[in-house]
């Protein structure tokens, strides 16, 4: 629950205020680093809380959530960074690539948990992976040159600023970005529910398991722990975790492969493949309403998922990023929140419907396949800049 508030609070404050920082270092590097060593910090107190002797759970809940609210502060503003610095003909292929290196993310967290075996403990885990985030973030943002940025008229923010510009942005924005944040908003309800449900459905439907609760899981519940329902949905998650390193190569890979089309200028309207991954996504979780429940066709669908989290994750940064070449980029940060906004609103509602309602892991999938070929429909009526109309001027100041 705290994440979709955190992210709604803290992306359009962040946003907004490096879109106005005139620090020599540049409008987000100086967000991005904050951000770095907050993550650093409450990081390894989350991971030394098992540590703290009677605060075990104040110092993880309070460290949990102080992580939602610092990956956002350094998360905002490495979108917006990605597109100052990258010229309108090359803003998908930047977010694409983002999005490959997510996936690479996930690759190497893998491997270095495997590396380090079962007994390891967490706070191993989190010095490793957060050294390599220190060494790879502080020498990006070292290697970078990011301008000084110059107003266009001195105007401070208030603390509330923010958060009215953005509400204000929700009824005033034109059609093109609407339609946008409505694809944005299907995408984001379904990827909510396949990473909330997936789990499940590999368990239950795919396995014919049951789960065991904790406490209740004697003889006479309704799934004594080591039963053979209980046996089946342990080799069903077991199945499931193993799908992880393959979709997350998948997604590296392809994210990679579209943005070199898109680079090479073999890809010129990205709606197009953005609707199309939608599309897939769609009617593979519509299918699992109906479809086969073969363990077969639960790994084509799973490793089929990233197409879908791919073009997610890439395309409306791109879009929005080309939509704000056209002011020489003063408003990149608050589109970037308005966007995280449709991202925040329907975690929020995904989470009070599967704590609050109980439905079946198909029907949930099958909700969020419906959203997804909606999402598609939707993206096929994106308005997409034409590279022509960009100023040349502005053009020549991202590539500086």
């Amino acid at each position: 629950m705290f994440g979709p508030i955190t992210g709604f609070f803290t992306a359009p404050l962040v946003g907004a205020y490096s879109d106005s920082c005139t620090s020599k270092f540049g409008r987000r590097r100086p967000f991005i680093v904050t951000g770095l060593l907050l993550t650093i910090i409450f990081s390894i107190c989350f991971a030394a809380a098992e540590y703290a002797k009677g605060y075990q759970v104040f110092l993880g809940y309070i460290s949990f959530v102080m992580l939602d609210i610092t990956i956002n502060v350094m998360q905002t503003p490495v979108r917006a960074l990605a597109s100052d610095l990258a010229p309108a003909h090359m803003q998908s292929t930047v977010q694409l690539m983002a999005a490959g290196f997510q996936g690479l993310g996930s690759i190497i967290g893998f491997y270095i948990q495997k590396a380090l075996g079962p007994g390891a403990s967490l706070l191993s885990l989190f010095s490793i992976v957060m050294a390599i985030n220190f060494v790879v973030i502080t020498g990006v943002c070292l290697l970078i040159k990011e301008p000084q940025h110059v107003p266009k008229e001195n105007v401070e923010i208030s603390f509330t600023a923010p958060f009215t510009t953005v509400v204000k942005n929700v009824f005033a924005m034109d059609a093109k970005m609407a339609v946008v944040c409505a694809v944005e908003f299907c995408s984001w309800w379904a990827l909510f529910f396949w990473w909330t449900d997936s789990s499940t459905w590999w368990k239950l439907t795919v396995y014919g398991g049951c789960i065991t609760v904790s406490g209740n899981d004697g003889p006479d519940s309704a799934c004594p722990k080591g039963s053979a329902g209980d046996l089946a949905a342990q080799n069903g998650g077991s199945d499931y975790d193993s799908t992880g390193i393959y979709a997350n190569t998948i997604q590296t890979l392809l994210s990679i492969f579209v943005g070199s089309l898109v680079l090479f200028g073999l890809l010129k309207k990205v709606k197009y493949i953005y609707s199309l991954g939608l599309g897939i996504g769609g009617v593979l979780l519509i299918l699992l309403k109906f479809g086969p429940k073969s363990v077969g066709f639960a790994w084509i669908v799973t490793l089929a998922m990233p197409v879908a989290i791919s073009v997610i994750q890439a395309f409306p940064f791109a879009i929005v990023g080309s939509y704000n070449k056209g002011n020489d980029g003063q408003d990149t940060g608050v589109q970037m929140g308005l966007l995280n906004l449709f991202i925040c609103l329907p975690q929020f509602l995904v989470t009070i419907i599967t704590n609050g309602v109980q439905i079946s892991d198909t029907t949930g999938l099958f909700i969020s396949g419906v959203a997804l070929a909606l999402g598609a429909i939707l993206a096929l009526f994106i308005t997409e800049v034409d590279l022509d109309d960009v100023p040349a001027d502005v053009e020549g100041k991202t590539k500086a």
